[in-house]
C-alpha cells in the first residue's frame, strides 16, 4: 500500500489530500511457512481500512487547518473593529473639526475685509 499526498487550497488554506494505491503485484510480503492465518486477516483488514483512515486523517487535518485560519481571520477582524477603524474615525473627526475651524476663520477674515472695504467707500 502506498499513500500519496497532494496539497490542495481551500479558501487560501493549504490542505493535504491523501490517496491510497496498491504498490506492486498484490502478493503478501512474507512467507507462508512461518506465519499463521491471523496475519493474512490483519493484512486484508489493513487494505480495507487504510483508505478510510487516510480520509479521516485528511478531514481532521482540514478541519484543524480551517479552524486555525478562521481564528487568525477572527483576530484580524477584531483588530479592525476595535483598534484600526476607531482610530480612523477619530482622525476623520479631527480633520473635519480642523477644516470647520479654518472655514470659520476665513469667514471672519472675509467679514473684516468686507467691512473695511465698505468703510473706504
Amino acid at each position: 500500500m502506498e499513500v500519496d499526498v497532494k496539497i490542495k487550497r481551500v479558501v487560501d488554506v493549504k490542505i493535504p489530500a491523501l490517496s491510497v494505491s496498491e504498490k506492486g503485484g498484490g502478493g503478501m510480503p512474507y512467507g507462508l511457512a512461518d506465519t499463521n492465518s491471523s496475519i493474512d486477516r490483519a493484512a486484508k483488514q489493513i487494505k480495507e481500512l487504510l483508505p478510510g483512515i487516510c480520509k479521516a486523517a485528511e478531514y481532521e487535518n482540514s478541519i484543524f487547518s480551517l479552524a486555525k485560519a478562521l481564528e487568525k481571520t477572527q483576530k484580524l477582524l477584531n483588530a479592525l473593529e476595535n483598534i484600526i477603524i476607531p482610530q480612523y474615525q477619530q482622525r476623520i473627526k479631527f480633520i473635519l473639526s480642523t477644516l470647520e475651524e479654518r472655514e470659520r476663520e476665513e469667514f471672519a477674515k472675509l467679514k473684516k475685509v468686507k467691512a473695511a472695504m465698505e468703510r473706504k467707500k
